[in-house]
């Protein structure tokens, strides 16, 4: 009967010692416990708002190819602070939990409240950055106590109760673990997202040198470069609301800011080239203009690159029928070899083109040309020695996009996946 108020003095004493730790922790906790009521009691609810207020890669019901973050390109840069308080599940949470509670037992009574909290919210924020610039969905708070981490691997050289209690064996366990990290996450079924933690380590580690290797000799040159640095992590952020250079986000200002703009898809082509929908569209703004061989050139090289899409075989085939006369087409079938090389005659069997007129036959000295038709379209058996069947092109690859779901704002969309 006595060992429950001892316990319960127990954690409030921890609670009063470590009081911003204790603070984050309860919104994990809480956000998490919001997930499984989510999950358990709203299933129908649960593709988009199962992680309230996290990062979320969304499709467009009408054209799945185009996926992305859309709220963070619509400016919501404060979900990724969120997704660093979102877990995937009760291990997840526990792990990070009790490694961030070890770690910080040792860091903010050495800081004051308000420097621990701008770290810490700092960290968690500035960890996924990775992971977000490669379109990986990403959660949890396993940066921050990387970034931890690093700070009382700088720490340690300078207080020494740090350094009797951040001892050797914890080091080697954290590097152990980060490195560990790393060939776990190619085996099937485990996301872990090791850029968070790397770069989690080198920010807490670059802000311990500035602030305890450099700032106690030259205060203002700390102070620059404290400010230096997150001011450039923060035009990071800004720039992961505008990624230049991801192909789908040129595609979605087009669709879903209906900017009318044909560099958006010149661009998009050029950063996604996986992306048949930009492709489509800009044969479409081609043909509309009347250039049909520019048109004829695009979707040459679009069925190149995405050999799966049986839609674009049909545009091409249409653009063909197009042409007018076998001049036209003697030309188009040459910008065809253009592209396609070594493979052009595999490319005419799968598209089943119906060829120009063959010329006359000319005879040479000890040299006779097969007895081509003098009249109508060639047969394709006559003029190519090809298999029937060629791997990845006349059979061509099977489509491994994901299926769409839905997106809350326009379409609606659903999340793909997520590292932890």
């Amino acid at each position: 009967m006595q060992d429950r108020p001892a316990r319960t003095l127990n954690l409030g004493r921890a609670v009063r010692r470590l009081p911003v730790t204790s603070a984050l922790l309860f919104v994990a906790g809480l956000l998490y416990s919001g997930t499984l009521y989510i999950e358990w009691f709203m299933p129908g609810l649960d593709a988009m708002f199962a992680r309230p207020g996290a990062i979320r890669t969304l499709v467009f019901t009408n054209a799945p190819e185009v996926s992305g973050f859309f709220d963070l390109w619509r400016g919501q840069w404060w979900r990724i602070t969120v997704s660093a308080f979102h877990h995937g599940n009760l291990m997840h949470l526990a792990c990070n939990a009790i490694a961030i509670w070890v770690l910080a037992d040792m860091l903010e009574p050495k800081l004051t409240r308000t420097r621990f909290l701008a770290f810490c919210l700092l960290g968690a924020t500035f960890s996924l950055l990775p992971e977000i610039a490669l379109d990986m969905g990403v959660i949890g708070l396993s940066g921050l106590a990387y970034a931890m981490f690093g700070l009382l691997l700088v720490l340690r050289r300078h207080d020494e109760d740090v350094a009797e209690r951040f001892q050797g064996s914890i080091v080697a366990m954290g590097f152990g673990c980060l490195f560990l990290c790393v060939p776990l996450s190619m085996l099937d079924g485990i996301a872990i997202a090791n850029g968070a933690h790397f770069f989690g380590l080198i920010y807490g580690y670059a802000v311990g040198c500035i602030l305890y290797d450099l700032g106690p000799r030259r205060r203002v040159l700390a102070t620059s470069l404290i400010f230096s640095l997150h001011a450039l992590l923060v035009a990071f952020v800004v720039l992961l609301t505008a990624p230049f250079w991801n192909g789908r986000y040129w595609a979605w200002r087009a669709l879903a800011l209906k900017e009318e703009d044909p560099a958006h898809w010149v661009r998009a082509t050029e950063h996604a080239p996986d992306l048949p929908i930009a492709w489509k569209v800009r044969i479409d703004l081609a043909r509309i203009d009347g250039n049909l061989h520019e048109a004829w050139k695009l979707a040459l090289k679009a069925i190149r690159l995405n050999r799966s899409d049986a839609e674009l075989d049909g545009i091409a085939r249409n653009l063909w029928r197009v042409f007018e006369g076998d001049t036209e087409r003697a030309h188009a079938l040459d910008e065809l070899k253009e592209i396609f090389g070594d493979e052009s005659d595999a490319w005419l069997r799968r598209l089943a083109l119906t060829l120009p007129a063959a010329p006359p036959v000319v005879q040479l000295a000890e040299v006779t040309f097969p007895d081509m038709e003098s009249q109508g379209p060639a047969s394709l058996d006559k003029v190519m020695d090809v298999p029937e069947h060629v791997p990845g092109i006349t059979r061509p690859h099977p489509d491994t996009r994901n299926p769409a779901d839905v997106d809350p704002d326009h379409p609606r969309s659903a999340r793909l996946g997520e590292v932890l």
